[in-house]
């Protein structure tokens, strides 16, 4: 007998009877008693099924998949066969991730990932640097800083890495970032195999030539 079985109900309804109204057997009564006792079962097993789907962390099923998108909308679903532990770990993350700062967005890559961005802001000194700072040079550290780009920084983002435990496609990278980015920022995306690692921002990107999204 477990708590809120039927076997548990007809035990507290048999208690409730008043003493000597009924023989000691008494078959009539116990399929009535039995009957009702397994409404009451049915009932608790229902309640506990309800209180733990308006929750994220116990939801399962159908009343995961609504609670998350009450949540994130249709931005964020689940992929095919993908089990509800994994798809509950994604949207908490999700939910939880930070936002509007270059940290978010090198974050959000680096969970989807795997591997480190390349982010280069042409507003940020320590990016561009300076005449006679240290840390960059031609072709080799650093890029040409502007002040004609306000608000708009470059991202080289990787793909992962073959045989590695994360899969992305070049669409859900685009939207990993586009998710974390603040109002009015303008994000240049280039989405490359972890094979380009290390090349350079400032000769790769080309105003109105290279290939971005």
């Amino acid at each position: 007998m477990a708590q809120g079985d039927q076997t548990d109900f007809l035990s507290r309804l048999t208690r409730t009877l008043p003493t000597g109204w009924f023989p000691s057997s008494a078959p009539v009564l116990q399929s009535v008693l039995s009957g009702i006792a397994q409404s009451f079962a049915d009932i608790f097993s229902l309640a506990g099924f309800i209180a733990s789907q308006a929750r994220l962390r116990t939801a399962s099923g159908a009343w995961l998949d609504a609670a998350v998108y009450d949540y994130l909308g249709l931005s964020f679903s689940r992929a095919a066969g993908e089990s509800d532990a994994s798809f509950r770990a994604r949207a908490m993350a999700a939910i939880l991730v930070n936002r509007n700062t270059r940290a978010a967005v090198r974050g959000a890559l680096l969970n989807l990932t795997g591997q480190q961005p390349q982010i280069f802001e042409p507003r940020f000194t320590a990016d561009a640097g300076g005449y006679g700072t240290v840390g960059t040079a031609y072709n080799a550290a650093g890029g040409w800083g502007s002040y004609r780009m306000p608000f708009q920084f470059f991202i080289t983002a990787y793909r992962p890495a073959a045989g590695s435990a994360f899969t992305a496609t070049d669409a859900q990278i685009q939207a990993a970032v586009v998710s974390v980015l603040p109002a009015a920022v303008v994000a240049w995306i280039r989405i490359v195999d972890p094979s380009a690692i290390g090349s350079l921002l400032d000769i790769n990107f080309y105003l109105d030539k290279s290939t971005m999204a």
